[in-house]
């Protein structure tokens, strides 16, 4: 630090050079060269390195310990002071000549820092005599003796060949291109160069080179005699994409290295393939390529095998375009069929892998149609399973293509898509615009017209049950069907959820899919997407858009949609609001598709009215037209309040199911509902909640939901049984996951069932009353011990106490309410109340619900008397034999008492008294018996306050 601080502080005119015996002083120390270059990379001592390593360079090329001082430096030295060093000691060299150290230097200086030292070099050589060149070339000779091989000295160039070949001038690099290719022929014997070094020269061209001079320099050697597959491939895969250099001219050359490359592994032959695949059909501006590919393959080649064989089958039709790019596609995609044991082997997953293929439009477009041809073949040979697992890959990968794609491009196809086959003229067509033209818009005509041939094939290759897509259960359909529907399903998401808005072809895709594949049961289908919980908001309001439009273009006087109004009621208290806006706009067309005055016997052709919900459709009930009407009416009138909130459904279907509800002027005339057809309308929903059990939950708990205001007498008789079955189900299979579908939907169930306005015919139900019961009293067993079985009951029970709390039990009568409290009583004293996180327990109720103070007088009175009678022996024959402690069940019931409003009855008062009387006469009080004394002694003061 001294000597650093000491020259630093000095002018550079007084320090000048440091003499030898100075830089001798300094190689004594051993931890002088580590100790600088970390000062000289944290620190700017530009004062000290510069007469340093001008020292340097002046001494070690004379003396031995300037030299190991030298040595010791430069591998430490940081970049900034490596110029200096280097330009010095090109300054001694010309001045001095030769020197013994020459070559030790130069070999830790070329390998380290070879840039600063040409730049040295070049520096020196500017308007220097022949004489100062002749030394420069023989320097760089010296360093090419001295093991330095990557830096080979070009005369022509003044400079290395590694650096003349990665040169900012052109003309630089061609030389050193030309010098290059004269060593590696062997034309040139004065130099040599290992493998590894020319590999790497000449991947460094393929990879940045944009001359196309040099690029034809470099295509014409062998370069897999230097170069692996592995590093080969992908450059030429570079050199293509990257569109670095006009491709034409070279495509001969590419395509020739291309195929030299060993394809002696699947791994090497998919490289292989990967790089071809962009230029197996003709696109624009690449079709001297492909023909290039096409006639190599043909004459046979390393890489020609598997895949690309069929390519050599098609060279004739080369000049032709069209008439190529459709014969190609047939060639491969038999090869495809022809090679397909599985998805996952060799051959279809190089097919799988240009599907998914980023970056290369062309290839992915060539594999799409490729994949046509092999949907195409494979449903002609009844392989229905194969061909709906390619028509899934193609499918995926050409909607990808589309919705990347500009509407402008797709718009133009719209009217080519909707005539397209597999192997129509249209598809041929769309095939030869490849070559000409747009590529992007090509591409996604091309794509486009994919998923409208592999639909038309998929219509007539699988076979669909009707009437499945709500009521279909996985056993009852072939794996083929159910993979094929699946498909559809996801295909029209697809389709309709283009994130820039929808195109022309997109709706004549969908359309197709609807007409073509789906057939007549059109509505179905979309009702079965937009009741989906598990289908975006987007795609949602599109399948009711979709309904909306055909609907109103099969609209005919006889049309009745029915079956299809409560699928739609059901959306209009969607959470989202494209949602329930699509659904608002179905109503609306629904009543203009109906008659303004049907005749009082008017023909009626209801959609799947014996189907559709499958097997149990005999539950639903029809209404007459005319009520139809009336019924779309008011809704239609009430749509867009509905559509603006959510929470509006309920009531407002509330308002036109129940009594006295409708009115003239919001729907016309024929919009009032009368009694008789309010009734109808309610049996009629209710209906399609009973037909869509086991089917279509998420209807159910949907239509549930909505019909709660509804209240109507019609709704109890028809939703008990269904409740009931469905605990006993799970009694089968324990309780649902709070917040599950099917939690919603149980929780709907008991809603519906038993609400606020329904308590009055609950009690005279004597069915309803003891179900609700039963469901309240909860497992007879245990706790410790409950199974499934108990676990559902437990679970029903909570929703029990639920009902009582939202009031259900403030609506029942005195008697109702009498056993309701000796119920509930009686689950007090049995502990067996269970109660889930965040759900109401038993104390709530109690709390919350005005229960009857008589029976909990009765109840403490009786047990006050088992006291009194009994005493301790009692209670102990009474453990032993495995029966109840009064003392915890007098506990338990006068905690939920105390808390609640009965709890201030003076009815208590009585059989307070005589339970204080029973603990004050034992005179063998327990700590337990305390406690209760201490409640009673509360109570009697809180009745008394």
């Amino acid at each position: 630090m001294c000597v650093v601080q000491l020259v630093q502080t000095q002018e550079s005119a007084v320090v000048g050079r440091l003499s030898l015996r100075f830089v001798q002083q300094l190689h004594a120390h051993a931890a002088f060269p580590r100790v600088l270059c970390e000062l000289a990379g944290e620190y700017d001592v530009t004062l000290f390195m510069t007469p340093l390593l001008t020292s340097l360079a002046h001494h070690a090329l004379g003396d031995a310990e300037a030299m190991q001082l030298l040595s010791a430096l430069v591998p430490l030295l940081p970049a900034k002071y490596a110029g200096v060093l280097c330009e010095q000691l090109v300054r001694e060299y010309v001045a001095r000549g030769d020197s013994d150290n020459l070559n030790a230097v130069l070999e830790l200086l070329q390998l380290r820092y070879g840039q600063q030292l040409e730049d040295a070099i070049s520096a020196c050589a500017e308007g220097a005599d022949e004489s100062v060149h002749r030394l420069l070339y023989q320097l760089k000779m010296r360093g090419s003796q001295a093991g330095a091989s990557r830096v080979l000295p070009l005369q022509e160039t003044a400079t290395t060949l590694y650096l003349s070949i990665s040169h900012v001038d052109p003309g630089m690099r061609l030389v050193a291109a030309s010098a290059l290719r004269d060593i590696v022929s062997g034309k040139n014997r004065e130099f040599s160069l290992t493998t590894e070094d020319a590999g790497d020269l000449l991947l460094s061209r393929l990879e940045h080179e944009d001359d196309q001079r040099v690029m034809e320099i470099i295509l014409e050697l062998p370069l897999a005699d230097y170069l692996p597959a592995a590093k080969l491939v992908p450059a030429l895969v570079s050199l293509i994409d990257r569109g670095r250099l006009p491709i034409e001219p070279l495509s001969d050359a590419i395509v020739a290295r291309l195929l030299e490359a060993d394809a002696s592994t699947d791994e090497l032959q998919a490289q292989i393939v990967e790089a071809a695949f962009p230029f197996v059909l003709q696109f624009a501006g690449t079709q001297a390529v492909t023909r290039a590919l096409a006639g190599r393959v043909k004459k046979g080649g390393k890489g020609a095998a598997g895949w690309l064989a069929g390519i050599g089958k098609c060279a004739g039709a080369a000049s032709e375009p069209s008439k190529y790019n459709k014969r190609a596609v047939a060639a491969l995609g038999a090869g495809l069929v022809k090679q397909w044991v599985q998805l996952a082997d060799a051959q279809s997953g190089i097919w799988m892998a240009q599907l998914r293929r980023a970056g290369s439009l062309a290839a992915r477009t060539a594999a799409i149609a490729v994949g046509v041809q092999a949907v195409a073949q494979l449903a002609a040979s009844k392989d229905a399973s194969r061909a709906v697992a390619a028509a899934s890959a193609v499918l995926a990968a050409a909607l990808g293509v589309l919705s990347a794609s500009s509407g402008d491009g797709l718009a133009a196809v719209t009217e080519a898509v909707a005539s397209t086959t597999a192997d129509g003229a249209q598809w041929e067509q769309l095939l030869g615009a490849l070559s000409s033209g747009s590529a992007d818009a090509a591409c996604a005509a091309v794509a486009a017209g994919s998923v409208a041939a592999v639909l038309n094939t998929l219509a007539t290759a699988v076979e669909l049950q009707p009437n499945q897509w709500f009521a279909a259960a996985p056993a009852t359909l072939g794996d083929a069907e159910q993979a094929y529907r699946a498909l559809l399903r996801t295909t029209f998401a697809s389709i309709v959820a283009r994130a820039g808005g929808q195109t022309g072809a997109d709706g004549v895709l969908a359309g197709q899919l609807l007409r073509r594949c789906v057939g007549g049961d059109w509505a179905q289908f979309l009702a079965s997407v937009w009741l989906s919980d598990a289908a975006a908001a987007g795609v949602r309001a599109r399948a009711l858009l979709a309904f909306r439009a055909l609907a109103s273009a099969q609209a005919s006087a006889t049309a009745d949609y029915q079956t299809v109004l409560p699928a739609i009621v059901a959306v209009l208290g969607d959470s989202d609001a494209q949602v329930r806006a699509a659904g608002a706009a179905c109503v609306k067309q629904l009543k203009q598709t109906y008659p303004h005055a049907p005749a009082k016997n008017a023909e009626q052709d209801i959609y799947l009215y014996d189907a559709f919900y499958g097997a149990t459709s005999d539950r639903l009930q029809y209404l007459p037209l005319a009520v139809v009407v009336r019924l779309v009416a008011q809704l239609a009138a009430h749509a867009d309040s509905m559509a603006a909130d959510a929470g509006t459904l309920a009531v407002e279907l509330g308002s036109i199911l129940s009594r006295g509800a409708g009115s003239q002027s919001a729907g016309g005339k024929h919009s009032k509902l009368n009694g008789q057809a309010r009734a109808s309308a309610v049996t009629f929903m209710v209906s399609h909640v009973a037909a869509a059990d086991g089917v279509v939950p998420q209807l159910q708990t949907r239509l549930l939901e909505a019909l709660g205001a509804v209240g109507a007498e019609e709704m109890q008789a028809q939703l008990l049984p269904l409740l009931v079955a469905h605990v006993e189900r799970l009694k089968a299979r324990a309780a649902p996951q709070a917040g599950s579908a099917e939690d919603r939907l149980v929780r709907a169930q008991f809603g519906a069932c038993y609400s606020a306005s329904s308590a009055g015919r609950v009690e005279r139900a004597p069915e309803a009353w003891a179900t609700f019961l039963e469901y309240a009293a909860g497992a007879a067993a245990a706790p410790d011990a409950w199974g499934a079985a108990e676990e559902a009951q437990a679970y029903v029970q909570q929703l029990a106490f639920e009902r009582l709390a939202s009031g259900f039990g403030d609506a029942l009568g005195p008697a109702a309410l009498a056993q309701v409290t000796e119920s509930l009583i009686d689950v007090a004293m049995r502990g067996n109340a269970y109660a889930r996180a965040g759900g109401v327990g038993l104390r709530d109720v109690f709390a919350r619900v005005r229960l009857d103070a008589a029976a909990a007088a009765d109840q403490i009175s009786a047990i006050a008397g088992r006291l009194a009678a009994g005493g301790e022996r009692r209670r102990k024959r009474a453990r032993a034999a495995g029966g109840g402690d009064e003392v915890a069940e007098v506990a338990t019931l006068l905690e939920c008492v105390q808390g609640a409003e009965m709890g201030r009855s003076p009815a208590l008062v009585p059989a307070l008294a005589a339970l204080l009387a029973a603990l004050v006469g034992d005179a063998a009080q327990s700590g337990a018996q305390a406690y209760v004394l201490q409640l009673v002694l509360a109570m009697l003061t809180r009745v008394f306050d």
